[in-house]
């Protein structure tokens, strides 16, 4: 039988673009970096830039340590995303809010997270960072981390943190994790009692999404977690 392979192409094309517009959309929306007119102060400068002495300074001189660039970022959210953990160590001595949102929905926590800086996130963790806070779309902390194949912080954030946690899509942090093939994240989100087969608000499951991705060791590992589509 004559095989068409024009056809088989256009279909195969169509599939991983599908599949990179899902992933697309899993991924959060973090707000623009901090240059020019985007900051809102001298402190949020000083803090992305990692400038300790700087930052120091302008706190005692009273500067206010929640001041807000237009997109709703912080002096905190951007000493995290850069993971200055000396930085956030003295924001948050400084009465910084932990739990500010950007306009998004994004906290210094989402941030770092989603860099994979741990020492920050467990900083901002032992100041009461709320673990479970959700941006616009939903997605947490969590979520983030689990996304950029971050095992570390996902081992601070499952200690805390809702596992099965959906964001508007129905996503959870294991579909995160399966979308981006990190086999070590899944298996402590499985440990920590994430339900393998959740499904997403159109039906997918995490096995479905890794098959559909071509992720084989993935397919196999959830199917041996009792994983079904």
């Amino acid at each position: 039988m004559q095989h068409n392979f024009k056809a088989s192409g256009r279909i195969a094309v169509v599939l991983a673009l599908v599949l990179t517009f899902a992933i697309g959309c899993a991924t959060p929306t973090y707000a623009p970096s901090p240059t020019g007119e985007k900051r809102a102060s001298g402190l949020i400068n000083a803090a992305a830039a990692g400038d300790l002495v700087r930052v120091e300074s302008l706190i005692a001189t009273k500067e206010d340590v929640n001041a807000k660039t237009r997109y709703g970022d912080t002096a905190l959210m951007w000493a995290s995303d850069k993971g200055h953990a000396g930085v956030v160590e003295a924001l948050l001595t400084a009465k910084a809010d932990v739990n500010a949102k950007t306009r998004y929905g994004d906290t210094a926590l989402m941030w770092a997270s989603g860099e994979g800086h741990a020492e920050v996130v467990e900083a901002l963790l032992t100041a009461r960072a709320d673990v479970n806070a959700k941006t616009r779309y939903g997605d947490t902390a969590l979520m983030v981390a689990s996304h950029k194949g971050h095992a570390d912080v996902v081992a601070l954030l499952t200690a805390r943190a809702d596992v099965n946690a959906k964001n508007n899509n129905g996503e959870t942090a294991l579909i995160w994790a399966v979308w981006g093939d990190h086999a070590e994240v899944v298996e402590a989100l499985l440990a920590a009692g994430a339900d393998v087969n959740a499904k997403t608000k159109d039906g997918r499951t995490a096995l479905k999404i890794a098959q559909v991705a071509g992720h084989t060791g993935m397919v196999k590992l959830l199917r041996q977690a009792g994983g079904k589509e």
